[in-house]
């Protein structure tokens, strides 16, 4: 019995050695693809809100007035800023579609009671499309112009911005 017992375990060997070569025989190297690492970069502006709190001079707007909106993130007691700027290296571009009663749409350092005008701390007149090449560090909110107010309501609109690392 013993020796029946060794007969089929040797059996039993000798064929799982005949699948396995017959395996490794059928298995062929079609081709080998690699996957090339993937640049990671560091977001040059950072928003702290998606719909911001604007607050208007003159307070209420009247009809006929002209002066300018400071868009912040609003953070009760106080304001945030609309989005930092982590200094890291390369452009940024915003892109935007300004309503007929807008003249024009700057950036500033942000400040609390901070007012809107080309004297502001850090103003920066945006233009759709056009680049700057370096955004400095620090926190930022927009201020939009606006003249001759005649609707309802001064119209909203969406800035975009974009970056190409350098």
């Amino acid at each position: 019995m013993l020796v029946l017992s060794r007969i089929r375990l040797s059996w039993v060997l000798t064929l799982v050695v005949a699948i396995t070569a017959g395996t490794a025989v059928a298995l062929t190297s079609l081709f080998t693809q690699t996957i090339p690492p993937v640049p990671v970069v560091e977001a040059i502006l950072k928003p702290n809100c998606t719909t911001l709190t604007l607050t208007p001079t003159p307070n209420p707007v009247m009809r006929g007035d002209s002066g300018f909106v400071l868009g912040q993130c609003s953070l009760p007691p106080g304001a945030r800023p609309a989005f930092n700027s982590t200094g890291a290296p390369g452009a940024v571009t915003p892109i935007f579609e300004l309503p007929a009663v807008y003249t024009q749409l700057a950036i500033i350092q942000h400040t609390e009671g901070v007012s809107c005008n080309v004297t502001s701390p850090g103003y920066l007149a945006l233009v759709s499309g056009v680049f700057i090449q370096t955004m400095p560090e620090g926190l930022y909110d927009y201020c939009a112009t606006f003249v001759d107010a005649h609707s309802r309501n001064l119209p909203g609109f969406s800035v975009t911005w974009t970056q190409q690392p350098s």
